[in-house]
């Protein structure tokens, strides 16, 4: 120690191992940014492909305002509420019941379109629910399987029952939000 109280360089002391630490340091850094990069050259083009499938369904969306939704279950188009949400809840059980041995990254079409847009699904086993998402890139909605297989089965002749209806909205809030969603992809 010198007399100010402040422990002197020692000249005996290799210094190699500050320097061997500080590369060390230097190498991770280097790997860290071409790990990021690397990431982000992946990214970028996934991401503009995304904004390119979404803007036309966007843009009718948004063109669509608050009129009323075409629904297409099979064959079958509605553009009433109960018959649409009945016959929702019926390709959604469906899609639920044939899925049992796919996991929650496969999604398959389950019969059903909102104003020409396909809905996929996907069963999530590990939280036994629906996942359901539109064919251009959406947000996902999850139906809890106790909700699917309630909704119709005990309801008799009451073809809009409120967990129909709510399928329904969870729907078409998944198309309603695709403005929103591709202006959103745009600004990241």
């Amino acid at each position: 120690m010198s007399g100010t109280g402040t422990r002197g360089i020692d000249p005996g002391i290799d210094d190699s191992v500050g320097h061997s630490a500080l590369e060390r340091a230097h190498q991770q850094s280097v790997r860290s940014r071409d790990w990021q990069v690397r990431v982000l050259e992946r990214a970028i083009p996934v991401k503009q492909t995304d904004i390119e499938q979404i803007a036309p369904a966007a843009a009718a969306a948004a063109d669509r305002g608050d009129g009323r939704h075409r629904i297409v279950i099979g064959t079958e188009s509605f553009t009433d509420r109960p018959g649409a949400a009945a016959a929702l809840a019926g390709a959604c059980r469906r899609a639920y019941m044939a899925s049992k041995d796919r996991g929650g990254s496969r999604y398959e079409p389950i019969g059903a379109s909102i104003n020409g847009v396909e809905v996929l699904g996907a069963r999530d086993l590990t939280h036994d629910m629906l996942l359901l998402r539109l064919a251009v890139p959406s947000r996902t909605t999850e139906i809890e399987a106790a909700d699917l297989l309630g909704a119709g089965s005990t309801l008799g002749s009451d073809m809009s029952g409120p967990k129909q209806l709510g399928l329904l909205r969870r729907i078409e809030n998944l198309y309603t939000g695709l403005p929103e969603l591709h202006a959103h992809l745009q600004r990241d």
